[in-house]
């Protein structure tokens, strides 16, 4: 079985060491290979995964955002189309049976990619980071 752990945030903070501990845990205690998909600025976290040996893949998930919240624009609908690709991309050429999103954006995407026939699995695992209030 191979994960891959998709997290598209451009700062590291709670999901990020999250993600970390899971594709460890997976390695370490049951032989299961993990791949991260992370975000080309991100450059903070493609160290720390590096660090841990966690192989890394980098794509362009910028969005157009507004307070920390992407902009509903024909742009932004695009923007998620191609990467929604990449990931299907990823999946292929890394063989994976079951991503895990660690993020509204990051499961977005990863839902779009597997409706559009992606044939891993998706588990999609929403962090909160902010008050909804």
């Amino acid at each position: 079985m191979k994960v891959g752990f998709v997290d598209v945030s451009q700062l590291v903070g709670g999901a990020e060491r999250e993600l970390i501990d899971h594709a460890t845990a997976l390695r370490d205690d049951y032989g299961i290979s993990a791949v991260a998909l992370i975000d080309a600025q991100n450059v903070e976290f493609a160290a720390m995964l590096k660090k841990c040996k966690i192989p890394v893949e980098i794509g362009d998930f910028y969005l157009d955002r507004i307070d920390g919240v992407g902009v509903s624009s024909p742009g932004n609908l695009w923007r998620v189309l191609k990467q929604a690709r990449t990931l299907q991309l990823v999946q292929r050429r890394h063989a994976l049976d079951l991503l895990v999103t660690y993020s509204f954006h990051s499961g977005a995407v990863g839902a779009v990619a597997r409706l559009s026939g992606m044939q891993a699995k998706l588990v999609v695992g929403q962090v909160m980071r902010r008050d909804l209030n």
